[in-house]
């Protein structure tokens, strides 16, 4: 016997979220208006808070839901908010513009969009790092490592990319 609230239909689409220190790129298989099934190896342990973006007809839908089973068939997923795209723009509008320039990919532009200030305050010293993670991130800053996490290759493309001679605190508009 079915114990859903609402019913599933086949769904595949890529999908890219991020949780606790990781940022991942599947593919959906189903969904429903309460939930999600991701095609995934991944064992992420349930009640992990997952942000995710999947492109859907030329624009990027955010969701945030948490992990409800995770194993062989995949993450099930209970969504606990879907964010308008007028809500997902930048509050600097050059930020936007240079994110919709097609350098980056939604998963880079999620985590430009959510983290820049957070990025720009561990490379300038503001913020100390406090994990390996952030450690890392402040060596591929200074050039001593190379860009491998979804975090440091938006970071390190967004600075390569933004126009010379702007404020470097797009973040804060």
């Amino acid at each position: 016997m079915e114990k859903r609230a609402h019913p599933r239909t086949a769904f595949a689409a890529p999908v890219y979220f991020a949780g606790p220190g990781h940022g991942y790129q599947r593919y959906t298989e189903n969904r429903s208006p309460g939930g999600l099934l991701i095609r995934a190896g991944d064992r992420i342990e349930p009640g992990t808070e997952l942000t995710l973006c999947y492109p859907s007809q030329g624009i990027s839908l955010k969701m945030k839901g948490f992990v409800v089973r995770s194993g062989e068939r995949g993450l099930g997923l209970i969504l606990t908010a879907t964010y308008s795209p007028r809500s997902l723009l930048a509050p600097d509008r050059r930020l936007g513009e240079l994110l919709n320039a097609g350098r980056f990919t939604p998963m880079e532009q999620f985590c430009i969009r959510k983290y820049l200030q957070i990025y720009q305050d561990l490379e300038a010293g503001r913020c100390k790092p406090d994990s390996e993670l952030h450690h890392r991130f402040v060596r591929v800053c200074m050039g001593l490592e190379l860009p491998r996490t979804v975090h440091e290759t938006a970071y390190m493309k967004w600075k390569s990319n933004r126009p010379g001679g702007e404020s470097d605190d797009f973040a804060s508009g």
